[in-house]
């Protein structure tokens, strides 16, 4: 019951918010704010070209790492972020979290994951994340797994997508 009226304060919140932004925001802002919120326009000859990368872990251990390179000659910026992941049934704990490097400073944070129940002794995960992350060209984009046993192995994959730019002049 809690979940429900938490939801039902969750939806008028935002009816609120998109009434009074109708009210207050003229038309021009509104266009504006929806623009800066939904990537490159198609045609815009500044428009990104799309981007999408993988990284699979093992995790048999307490802490596993993986990574993927941004291209030299272009900036990465990052929309979405899909994880799907598995930890043998006991685990009590499994985090999951995407780092990375700008101008020498290490950045990142946690990706929350909802568990969908044990299938085959695996307890999984699944999450989806819409981000804006950027990455400088030639930077690395980290992730790791962690989970709190040593007994048995699991694994996550992350999938990544958003855009490639050119660099600033």
């Amino acid at each position: 019951m809690h979940l429900f009226k938490l939801s039902v304060l969750v939806i008028l919140g935002a009816v609120v918010l998109g009434a009074t932004m109708a009210v207050v925001m003229p038309q021009a802002a509104r266009d504006r704010v929806a623009l800066a919120s939904s990537g490159p326009e198609p045609g815009d000859p500044d428009a990104g070209q799309p981007f999408q990368a993988n990284v699979t872990l093992s995790i048999p251990g307490p802490e596993t790492l993986g990574s993927f390179a941004v291209p030299v000659n272009r900036r990465l910026v990052i929309e979405q972020i899909a994880v799907r992941a598995a930890t043998p049934a006991g685990d009590m704990t499994a985090k999951f979290e995407a780092l990375g490097t700008a101008g020498g400073t290490v950045f990142g944070g946690w990706l929350v994951l909802t568990p969908q129940g044990t299938f085959i002794s695996h307890r999984n995960f699944y999450g989806l994340h819409h981000v804006r992350i950027y990455a400088r060209p030639g930077s690395l984009v980290r992730v790791r797994a962690s989970r709190n046993n040593l007994t048995g192995s699991g694994f996550a994959n992350f999938s990544f997508s958003g855009y490639l730019l050119s660099p600033p002049a």
